[in-house]
């Protein structure tokens, strides 16, 4: 990711850019602006100017990032009008990212997680992880994403680890809440560590209203015997997706066997329908 600050200054410059000498790196920077606003509608806009960079240089490597990045963001706060589609747009445009350049440590990152999360090729995600530490090891979101996946196999010591160092690299700003803070919340929810669970989805919470931490949020009450918290937690869920069912959500999540399975039965009961 672009420092924030580097960020807000390049941005200033490219927003200046008649539309003849604007580059795939000036729609980039554009869509960051609008990805950055955690709301539906100026994610579709970041979209679209990600769509724009990509038509202008299908080689640019950091759009195609992005583009991944930003369908990931999608699901996880649960604006996906089609998650299916959403899920392999994300894994293509990482795919296509890691084709253009093989020492992206970001782009390896969110493709090492998309293996983990989409397909549950666990050992190929951490081993592609892996290598976005060994390229990047300051890059946060590659230190999260393998918590995440240490986690879902059932590693809690590594995946708390593994969390606190992303989050310690982790530069302020929106990623905190939406990976960083979620993941050590994941993290200690794997160690039944429960209120160390629900202190960090709540802090997580603070920045915004991701599906995937609430979930985190509500499991972790139900096992801490906080039930009157759970079910307005569930409440919040449903509010975000109506639809959401957890028959369809258990053939998804990415925990592996009875992990998923005490996971579900416990959103179950704070009161998430079938």
């Amino acid at each position: 990711m672009i420092a924030p600050y580097v960020r807000e200054r390049e941005l200033r410059r490219a927003s200046h850019k008649d539309r003849n000498t604007i580059t795939a790196y000036d729609l980039t920077l554009q869509a960051l602006d609008q990805l950055y606003v955690k709301d539906p509608g100026a994610l579709s806009k970041a979209q679209d100017l990600l769509k724009r960079a990509i038509a202008l240089d299908s080689n640019y490597p950091t759009a195609l990032t992005h583009m991944a990045y930003l369908q990931l963001f999608r699901i996880g706060q649960g604006w996906s009008l089609n998650e299916n589609e959403d899920r392999l747009a994300a894994a293509e445009a990482a795919k296509l990212a890691v084709e253009r350049d093989h020492n992206d440590a970001l782009a390896l990152a969110i493709h090492g997680h998309l293996r983990g999360f989409l397909h549950k090729e666990y050992e190929a995600a951490l081993t592609i992880l892996e290598r976005a530490i060994a390229i990047g090891p300051s890059c946060a979101l590659a230190w999260t994403f393998s918590s995440y996946v240490c986690g879902w196999i059932g590693e809690p010591a590594a995946a708390i680890e593994r969390a606190r160092k992303g989050l310690r690299l982790s530069p302020i700003g929106p990623d905190a809440g939406c990976w960083h803070e979620h993941a050590l919340s994941q993290a200690h929810y794997m160690a039944e560590e429960y209120n160390e669970a629900i202190a960090w989805a709540r802090r997580a919470a603070s920045h915004g209203r991701q599906l995937s931490n609430l979930r985190c949020l509500a499991a972790s009450l139900v096992a801490a015997d906080r039930m009157d918290e759970a079910r307005r937690v569930a409440h919040l869920i449903m509010q975000a997706k109506p639809n959401f069912g957890l028959k369809a959500y258990q053939s998804q999540t990415p925990p592996r066997g009875q992990i998923a399975d005490l996971f579900v039965d416990r959103l179950r009961r704070a009161g998430l329908p079938e």
